[in-house]
């Protein structure tokens, strides 16, 4: 897991230098839709580190909206990792 949170924190570092960027409103959407992937990814490390899911302080730099979105990805990504594994265990 090591690797997947090297990966991330570099991840996170480049979000922390476009965001200090001013950026036209087409550049501002896709930086906010990169965020919302990273803040997915960041949520299910932490969850599958931690068992817990991470509050939006531990997922800055972001706002209300980019964090909600990372959130419900990290749901619906959570609920195929469930299907995944219960369809393991009863070998459909």
């Amino acid at each position: 897991m090591n690797n997947v949170k090297d990966l991330i924190d570099e991840s996170v570092k480049v979000l922390e230098d476009l965001h200090s960027e001013t950026l036209d409103d087409d550049h501002n959407g896709r930086l906010a839709t990169c965020k919302e992937r990273i803040i997915e990814l960041r949520l299910l490390h932490h969850f599958f580190t931690c068992g817990k899911l991470a509050n939006k302080q531990a997922m800055q730099p972001c706002n209300d909206e980019e964090y909600l979105a990372g959130v419900l990805d990290f749901a619906q990504e959570l609920s195929r990792y469930s299907i995944i594994k219960a369809s393991e265990v009863f070998n459909y």
